[in-house]
């Protein structure tokens, strides 16, 4: 039952045993309905905190961790933002802030929440990690790596930062340095699925495909239903040439997730590499209608159109690759190679022998 502001005030100024016993009733309450996540319950149990005591701090934290898991984000911010108003030196605060701010891809007050946490926390490795991942996302990787080995440094067997640290050095295509990073995050802890598959990739971009596939099979023993993993095992298969279990393991994907971008363009590309270019076609603009700005889907739409001889259309994937990314190289030599086909006897530019 809903109490009165009369009622707060009166056990707030006369009754400060009861105050104590009211907040940590509503605060159990709290902790109850969000383990179990019933997130309104959970803010009704916080509203009443509020209204006990409106000077303490950490009822907004919570107020702000709950409202982040039901995407009411602008209030998440307010709720944090009350916290620190109310208590300015509480670094968990500060790090959920950053944490919010990274997942709302706005790096530089994420960045500016962190170091507030650091100044506060200076020896906290989850700090470091969080940094590292806002820095990754805006390219500045030396710097993350940098704050990955600080958190290490903290902690030698915090998983995510060696996990973390293994995903920038696969960024910067650094895959035997990443393979050793991702193996300690295993080895921290031996049921974490993403170093596994973080393992396998890096192991892929190596060439060795065997030992990936052997890493892809112990992720998926901790995550059998993981549409991805079984995408990334059908790659792995297609690179060795096992194209009949790779198309089945991508059909195996799809079952469970028929929206998994991931195995619709790998069984797009091993299609190719079949020559079944009206079926690769077919997979590639189902990962399209997904995510139609995929420059490198519709680059591989527009190659199995080339391959089909349907020129013009390969023309107009091209046309559309180039606009999302005109940096892609490939994209202009077989737009001309689709225009060469188109009008055989098309006269070569003039070149001016001087310029």
């Amino acid at each position: 039952m809903t109490s009165t502001p009369d009622d707060h005030k009166r056990i707030r100024d006369e009754q400060p045993d009861a105050l104590r016993d009211a907040k940590k009733r509503w605060s159990e309450e709290d902790i109850a309905h969000y383990k179990a996540g019933r997130y309104e319950e959970s803010l009704a149990a916080i509203t009443e905190l509020i209204r006990l005591d409106p000077t303490d701090a950490r009822p907004y934290y919570s107020q702000g961790m709950t409202l982040s898991r039901l995407q009411r984000y602008d209030e998440a911010l307010f709720a944090y933002q009350k916290a620190i108003e109310l208590n300015p030196t509480d670094q968990d605060v500060y790090y959920n802030l950053g944490s919010l701010f990274d997942d709302l891809h706005r790096p530089a007050e994420a960045l500016a929440a962190i170091d507030n946490a650091l100044r506060l926390a200076p020896h906290d490795g989850r700090c470091y990690v969080l940094k590292g991942v806002v820095l990754v996302s805006l390219h500045r990787h030396q710097e993350a790596l940098r704050a990955y080995e600080q958190a290490i440094l903290l902690d030698p067997t915090d998983v995510f930062a060696y996990y973390n640290l293994g995903n920038a050095r696969c960024d910067l295509d650094q895959y035997v340095e990443a393979l050793s990073a991702y193996e300690q995050a295993a080895q921290c802890d031996a049921t974490y699925a993403p170093a596994y598959v973080g393992k396998g990739y890096a192991l892929s971009a190596l060439g060795r495909h065997e030992e990936a596939l052997v890493a892809y099979e112990q992720a998926l023993h901790f995550v059998p239903n993981d549409a991805e993993v079984y995408a990334d095992t059908g790659d792995c298969l297609s690179a060795l040439g096992r194209y009949a279990e790779a198309l089945a393991t991508f059909e195996q994907a799809l079952r469970l997730d028929p929206t998994c971008i991931k195995a619709l363009c790998n069984q797009g590309c091993t299609l190719a590499e079949l020559e079944r270019h009206e079926e690769a076609l077919a997979a590639y603009e189902q990962a399209l209608r997904l995510n139609p700005n995929d420059w490198e889907i519709t680059f591989n739409k527009g190659n199995s159109l080339f391959r089909l001889r349907r020129y013009e259309e390969a023309i107009r994937a091209y046309n559309v690759v180039l606009r999302l990314n005109p940096k892609a190289a490939d994209a202009y030599h077989w737009k001309g190679e689709a225009l060469l086909a188109l009008y055989p006897d098309l006269p070569p530019p003039n070149v001016d022998k001087d310029g």
